[in-house]
């Protein structure tokens, strides 16, 4: 079983992000995380029954391997990586001095998976889903990702 802290460390392939269909990653939380000798690389949670499993592999119609993890620490991740794959910058309000045309996606890996790189403006960029994260990272000056959850909006720039 995957921890939080090797859940982490897993980095992004938008390739295989592709081959798991949004609806049935998060109905079933399926993390899509790579392909090894054309397999594809899932992580599936521990509590996954025979018949959702089944399901899984018939919608997929291709060879996986996977590991497990805890359901709810692995759906934070699941909606992640699919918000960074499929996200585009819109609705962006007046709280931002700078929007940045780049999507999560575009940004470098770092080992913290809530940071991205942003190599144009050499800065870090913090991944925010709560108004209270937000302003935690807009009064130390950080650059944000931000999901609204109530409006599914996002933002990426540097608040005021």
């Amino acid at each position: 079983m995957l921890t939080l802290e090797q859940l982490q460390r897993l980095t992004l392939d938008g390739d295989a992000i592709e081959r798991v269909p949004e609806s049935v990653a998060r109905e079933h939380c399926v993390l899509p995380i790579g392909f090894a000798d054309d397999r594809l690389s899932l992580v599936l949670p521990t509590d996954l029954d025979e018949r959702t499993y089944d399901l899984i592999k018939f919608v997929l119609e291709f060879d996986f391997d996977y590991e497990t993890a805890d359901r709810q620490t692995l759906r934070n991740f699941v909606h992640l990586f699919y918000w960074a794959v499929y996200s585009d910058v819109r609705n962006c309000s007046d709280e931002f001095r700078f929007k940045c045309p780049k999507m999560w996606i575009d940004l470098a890996a770092t080992s913290d998976p809530m940071i991205r790189h942003c190599g144009t403006c050499d800065r870090k960029v913090h991944y925010c889903d709560s108004t209270m994260e937000f302003d935690k990272h807009r009064k130390r000056g950080d650059c944000v990702a931000f999901v609204d959850r109530d409006t599914s909006a996002t933002t990426l720039g540097l608040p005021m």
